[in-house]
This record gives C-alpha cells, sequence and structure tokens, in this order.
C-alpha cells in the first residue's frame, strides 16, 4: 500500500484512474493480470472453472467496492493477495479446503515454468524436469512462497501479507526450500558425475 514517503509510480497512476471510474484502467487492470491469477489459481485448486469465477467475483468486488478501496503502488500484489482471501473463501464454502491453522495453507502445486527463472534458458529441459520434481516434493507452503517469491518476484513483506505469516517465517520458509533445491542438486551431480566415472 502506498504511504507519503513512496514514490508515485504507474500502478499507482493506474490504480488511481481506476478508482476514478475509468473503464480503460480497469480493462489494463484485467488484462494484464488475468493470467497471473489465473496461474496462481491453478496451484491453488486444479479446477479452472472455479479458478476463472473466482476471478471474475473479484473483479466484479473490486468495482462494487470501488468507494471504499485504497490506493496501491503495486496492483499485481494487490490482486494476488486478495485472490487469494476470495479463493480462500470460496473453496471453504464448497467444502474443498479446510482451515486447519492460522496460516490457512493450501496443497499448492508447482507445475508450471516458474522454475525456470531460476535457471538459464539455455539449461537442458532435464535440469528444468529435475527442478521441477524437486520442487514438487516441496511442503505446500514452501512451494506457494517459492512462487510467489521467484515467479512474481515478490518481496518478503508481500508474501507475509499474502500467505498470513510473519516475516521471520516467510524469509525461513524460503531459504529453507532454495537449502533442500540446492542440496537435492548437488546430489543429482555427484550421482551423474558417480556414474561417467
Amino acid at each position: 500500500m502506498v504511504n507519503g514517503d513512496k514514490i508515485k509510480n504507474k500502478d499507482f497512476f493506474l490504480w488511481k484512474s481506476f478508482l476514478d471510474g475509468d473503464q480503460k484502467a480497469l480493462e489494463k487492470i484485467y488484462k494484464s493480470n488475468y493470467q497471473a491469477l489465473y496461474n496462481y489459481g491453478l496451484r491453488i485448486h486444479a479446477n479452472p472453472d472455479l479458478v476463472k469465477d473466482t476471478i471474475q467475483e473479484l473483479f466484479f468486488s473490486l468495482i462494487d467496492r470501488l468507494s471504499t478501496l485504497g490506493n496501491t503502488d503495486n496492483i499485481r500484489f494487490y490482486l494476488v493477495a486478495a485472490f487469494r482471501r476470495k479463493m480462500m473463501i470460496t473453496l471453504k464454502k464448497k467444502g474443498n479446503f479446510l482451515l486447519t491453522d492460522s496460516n490457512q495453507a493450501f496443497d499448492f502445486d508447482f507445475d508450471v515454468s516458474a522454475e525456470e527463472l531460476m535457471i538459464n534458458n539455455e539449461e537442458k529441459t532435464t535440469t528444468r524436469l529435475k527442478l521441477r520434481k524437486i520442487i514438487n516434493n516441496l511442503p505446500s507452503r514452501q512451494k506457494e512462497a517459492v512462487f510467489l517469491k521467484f515467479y512474481y518476484g515478490m518481496t518478503y513483506e508481500q508474501i507475509t501479507k499474502i500467505m498470513g505469516i510473519n516475516y521471520q517465517s516467510a524469509r525461513s520458509i524460503i531459504y529453507k526450500a532454495v537449502h533442500v533445491m540446492k542440496k537435492a542438486f548437488e546430489q543429482g551431480r555427484h550421482t551423474e558425475k558417480a556414474k561417467t566415472q
């Protein structure tokens, strides 16, 4: 969210236009964020229709609450956080999701190309497949945090707000995930090296 100290960026002005009732600003926000929300939603629940419906509901609720919405200088963060809350409510109503603790963790699925952001484009497909396998063996909260950090470029502060965890937990979750991934890669390299000798 914006405070007086922050520099107003293009997201701030686009969101302000939307708050002022500019239909083109709404269309631009929708078009530039729909795919990201859809990709994130499919990680939370594999039903594409439910994800699409929840995105529509999110935008309808934003329009309905237009006069009560605050400013933001990061539209993607604002929408992802609101979308995640809406997905939780939707899944809870449908009985597909039980809140077992205050962290409200989903059974997060990381079957997307986000891992490609962590390695060079020149790397072989086998490396990407190995990384995908390693990521999918992580606990759900680690997968979601890694997805938000490396796929969406969210800061630790933003991850804490989206996932409902504290700052130290966000850092710890991502640190552990990266440590596990590095260790798994190193073990894979040693195994391959031993086979060639």
